[in-house]
This record gives C-alpha cells, structure tokens and sequence, in this order.
C-alpha cells in the first residue's frame, strides 16, 4: 500500500481495511446485508406509494405531466452518470486514496459536464415538446445530477466496505425529508414545483448522510497510477448500460408508434405487475452479490462457492413465485388491475419465459463484474441487445403479445450463451448452475402437479382463491425442495441464513450455509 501522510494517509487506510475487516465475517456482513437492503427497498416502496397517494391529491396531472417530460431525459443522462465509474470503484481489488480521488474528481467533472449539458439543451427540450416552462424547470432539475456526482463515490464506497446499515439509513431518511418537503410545498401551491424540491432536498440530503457516514475525504485533484484502469472499467460498463437503456425502451417506442397508447398501456402493465418486482429483488440482492463477490475475486474456489449459493438461493426464492404467477395468470391480473385489464393476461403469460430465466441471467453480472470483465460485459450486452431488438422489430406485427414473447425467446435463447462466455475462464461450467438449480425446479414441478390436482374440487372467488392458494403452493414447494436428496443440508443451511440475518453465529463453522450448493 502506498504510504501517504496527513488525511490522505489516514483515508487510504481506511479506504481498504474496512475492506479488510468485512473478510473476516463476509458470511455474516452478505447475509445480514441482504436483509437490511431488502427491508430498505422494502420500506422505500411503501414511502413512494405514501407520497404517490399524498400528491395525487395535492397536484394535478399536468404536474406530473411536466415532471415525466423532464424525467424521461435525466433519466437517459442517469445511465452515464450512474453505473461506470461506482462499480469501478465496488469492483478493484486494492483502492488507495490516489486511486479513489481520481476517481472522484473525474466523476464530479463529469456530472458537471452533464449538468451544462442539461441546462444548454433546456431550450431545445422546451421547443421539442412545446413547453416553454420546461426551460428553467429543467435546468433547476439538473442540479440534482450535481448532487448525484458529490453522493455517488461516497455510496460506492459505502458498499465496498460493506457497510449496508449506514447505507440504508441515508436512503430512506432522504426519501422521508424528500417527501415531506415536497409535500408541504405542494400544500402551499407549489405545483410542479414541489416535485422538482422533492427531487433536490432528497439528493442533498442523501449526500450529506452519505459524507456523514464515510470517513474518506477527497484531497486536491491529481491523476494517481492506477486510475486509468478504473476509468477503462468504468467506460466499458457504460457502454453496456446504454445498450441495455436503449433496448429497455425500445419495445415501448415499437409498440407506441406502430399500435397506438392502448396497445402499449397494456404492455406496460403487464411488464411492470411482472417483470419490475423480479428486477427489484434481483438488484437488491445484487448490491451485496457484487462488493461480496469482488472481494474473492483472487479466491477461486471460495467465489464458486459463494457465486453458486447465491444463485442457487435467489433462483429457490423467485421460481415458485414466477412459476405460481404463471398458473394463476388471469386471477392475478384481474385482482390487482380489475376486469378492465383483462388484454393484459395474453400478455403477462407471454412474459413467463423472460421471468423465469431472468432468475439466473442475473449471474452474468455477477461474473462479469467482481471479476472485472466489464469489457467481456460491453460485448454481451452489443450482442445480446441487438438479437433482442431483432427479435422485437419481428413480434411488432403481433401487437403487444408478439413483442412480449419475442422478448421471451430471445432472453431463452441467449441466456446460457451469456452465462457460458460469463464463465469463461473462471472455473465455472453451466453444469454447476444445473447442479444448484435443480432441486427448486424439481420442486416447483411439483407444486404445480398439486396445484392442478387442487383445482379440480375447489374453486373459490378470485381474492379468495391466491388467498388460499398461494400458502398451499408455497408450503408444497417448500416440502418438495428440503424432501429431496440433499434437502436436509439445504434446510440448515437456510436456517443459518435466517440466524445470521440477526447477527447470531448460531451454527458453528462445520455448518457452512456458502458451500457447496448442490452438497447433499
């Protein structure tokens, strides 16, 4: 480690022992940040659908109006703000305070940049749209990419160290302040206004949680040896988040231009009731997966271990409940969208095949990233979005269904060509993946063989029926998944999770809930 004196010194240490410190108990500090970060998003979900409720009343719909118009722009400015330089700093192996302050003046120029950018192009937006208000209502929204800039090295630094509580801390007290805020100027007649305040008292207060908490301080700007790699590593991850932006969007913009808005809302409904909480878990989990997995970058065979118990864990937590919404399609998106909704269920069911492989498609990142492959992440990504795009300009023509299931078979097809180059030269074969994942499927089989027995004699009203249903399913599968050979040691091993997610080292170590998955 490089020695350095002053503040400097005293951040560079702290820079990387904290490191050092959550090697000690990574099973401990993974288990238990998946808890926390759970319960986070959890607890921010219920706080946006509170403020959603609260302003709904308080603004009018041209409010949010003006607001989307904006969003839909920082949004695509987000995506190059957000994903390269933090995970840079998430992934290497040593980070010394050079290092890290390189990293952070290069990212607060560069949301500076974003930020002129923004305020330059403010007339043109306006214009486009026909919106003259959205000159000066962009520009002021703008500064909340500068506040993004100051917080983000501070959050990626956070996570590095494992450091989930503080974390979850900042993130749902700036939402209280955010909402409160906004909804008190929203009380006062603010209008669309409130919801720009929301957005800029929830980023500040955010970032100064987040310096509160870490105890690294930048020093004056310089270019340290070392930091062209984090730059490169930031580049190409990127690249790859455009390409993923752009193909995220994509269907929405076929669909509306070529079938109409009716088309697309039934698309969209039927994406979010589905695909939105799939992508929540998977990325909640994936803010531990990464800073876990980074650090065993230089131990193979503990990685595999790891890598492999927590998709084996996440894959045995979502298949039933995609699998359950596959056989109760129709009740589900009548209870949760009403008998008006009823064009979403073709839909919804030719999502299925996206959702269930999309369990294990998040093991990609998790092989590209830690292991700083984002290189190899850029290119799968070029390749895997391109053949989804294809796959989409092809289902146009059958509406809103015929894109759903050309996303589906295109996610089928390229899941496991992604997930082979992923663990190309990692020790890692798709076999393993088999090995982990085949319990929960056989289980889920299962499930649904008794499920359709169960519906033969008993049909019940809509709520009541997933009221009933749902359990059953649920505790069948559970049955099925510790019943099978090699059962019992999965069951102690999820017992230790559930210990450790209150900090109690109650197994000893013979008991080890990161080995091998497929351990009988």
């Amino acid at each position: 480690m490089t020695s350095l004196s002053g503040n400097s010194g005293r951040s560079s240490v702290l820079v990387n022992s904290n490191t050092d410190d959550s090697l000690r108990d990574l099973r401990g500090r993974s288990v238990r940040g998946v808890a926390m970060t759970v319960a986070g998003q959890g607890a921010q979900f219920l706080l946006d659908l509170l403020s959603v409720i609260i302003l709904a009343r308080l603004l009018v719909p041209e409010d949010f109006g003006l607001f989307a118009m904006v969003g839909a722009v920082l949004g695509l400015v987000g995506v190059l703000q957000n994903s390269g330089l933090p995970l840079a700093i998430l992934q290497s192996e040593k980070l010394e305070h050079g290092q890290m302050n390189t990293v952070f003046w290069m990212h607060l120029l560069f949301s500076v940049l974003l930020v002129t950018v923004v305020v330059v192009g403010s007339p043109l937006m306006a214009y486009l749209y026909g919106e003259p208000r959205l000159t000066l209502f962009a520009a002021v929204m703008s500064l909340t990419l500068l506040l993004q800039g100051l917080a983000l090295p501070q959050r990626a630094l956070l996570r590095r160290q494992m450091r989930f509580g503080p974390l979850v801390t900042a993130q749902v007290t700036a939402q209280v302040c955010s909402i409160v805020i906004a909804v008190w100027f929203a009380w006062r007649g603010a209008g669309y206004w409130s919801l720009a305040v929301k957005m800029i008292a929830g980023q500040l207060c955010l970032a100064l949680l987040c310096w509160g908490f870490s105890h690294w301080r930048p020093s004056f700007p310089s270019f340290a040896p070392g930091s062209g790699r984090l730059l490169r590593f930031g580049g190409y991850v990127t690249g790859g988040e455009l390409m993923t932006y752009a193909v995220r969007n994509a269907d929405d913009l076929f669909i509306g231009m070529a079938w109409g808005a009716v088309s697309l809302g039934f698309y969209n409904r039927a994406y979010r009731l589905l695909l939105i909480p799939l992508k929540q878990v998977s990325h909640a989990v994936s803010t531990v997966a990464l800073p876990v997995l980074s650090r065993l970058q230089r131990d193979p065979p503990r990685f595999k271990r790891y890598y492999m118990t927590g998709l084996t864990a996440l894959a045995s937590a979502l298949l039933p409940c995609v699998v359950f919404a596959a056989v109760k399609a129709e009740a589900l998106v009548l209870l949760v969208l009403g008998d008006q909704w009823s064009a979403v269920v073709p839909v919804f069911k030719a999502f299925i095949p996206a959702a269930v492989v999309s369990v294990i498609g998040v093991g990609t990142g998790w092989a590209f990233i830690p292991l700083g492959h984002s290189d190899r992440k850029l290119r799968s990504n070029i390749i895997g979005g391109t053949a989804t795009l294809v796959g989409f300009a092809f289902g146009l023509q059958w509406g809103a269904v015929g894109v759903a299931w050309s996303l589906s078979m295109t996610s089928v097809l390229k899941s496991l060509p992604q997930l082979a180059y992923a663990f190309r030269g990692t020790g890692m074969r798709l076999r393993d993946v088999g090995m982990g994942l085949w319990r929960p499927v056989w289980a889920v089989a299962l499930a649904v063989l008794f499920m359709s027995l169960f519906d033969r004699w008993l049909c019940l009203w809509i709520p009541l029926e997933l009221l009933v249903h749902a359990p059953v399913f649920l505790t069948v599968y559970c049955l099925a998944l510790f019943g099978l050979p090699g059962g019992r040691a999965e069951l102690r091993r999820w017992l230790t999770v559930l210990r450790e997610c209150s900090g109690e080292q109650w197994a000893d170590d013979s008991v080890d809930c990161v080995g091998d998955p497929h351990d009988g």
